[in-house]
């Protein structure tokens, strides 16, 4: 006896189920055309506003890209590449020092101003301002990861790490002057 012989046929796709993969395939390049597109567009933007608008342009990079990136384009802007008795704008004030990392409130404020550290124009001041230095400048942010902030003081040179998550700033790790130990800075008003 002969065994049946068996014909295999190949699954037949309609033609609405072609009409449609050939649609979803054209809305897929179509959308990856139409991003790459916004990105150039964007990016044409960005250096536009980079060479009319500096200080917009630096408020727009830090909510796109981060601080660390920020810092890298506020020192060239802000000439911090050499000492300045101006204190970079996003450290001027108070801040409290504190042996060991805290968690800031919501507002990212630490709330309490014991033991601070006051940045500002020229000066350095610890506690209740009744030691105050003279005090220069300069962000030593070469890469992304890792921004710093020297001070230059007649007790000599202080390295700051600014510390950051996204776009904001969290805490500065330092050792102040006439101190030995590791402090963390948080701000307070």
């Amino acid at each position: 006896m002969m065994a049946p012989h068996i014909r295999i046929q190949k699954p037949k796709m309609r033609r609405n189920t072609v009409i449609l993969l050939l649609v979803a395939l054209s809305a897929g390049i179509f959308y990856a055309w139409y991003l790459h597109h916004e990105n150039a567009r964007g990016a044409r933007y960005m250096e536009t506003l980079r060479e009319t608008e500096p200080e917009h342009y630096l408020t727009n990079l830090r909510k796109l890209r981060g601080f660390g990136e920020y810092v890298l384009e506020y020192r060239r802007f802000a000439s911090f590449e050499t000492y300045r008795p101006a204190a970079p704008e996003f450290v001027i004030g108070r801040w409290s020092l504190h042996r060991v990392t805290a968690e800031t409130t919501a507002t990212g404020n630490q709330g309490d101003c014991t033991d601070p550290i006051t940045f500002e124009y020229g000066r350095l001041a610890l506690g209740d301002e009744s030691l105050a230095l003279k005090a220069e400048y300069r962000l030593d942010a070469q890469t992304l990861n890792s921004q710093f902030m020297r001070v230059r003081t007649k007790t000599g040179q202080m390295s700051v790490r600014l510390v950051s998550y996204g776009a904001a700033i969290d805490h500065l790790e330092l050792i102040p002057p006439y101190r030995t130990a590791l402090y963390y800075a948080y701000p307070c008003f």
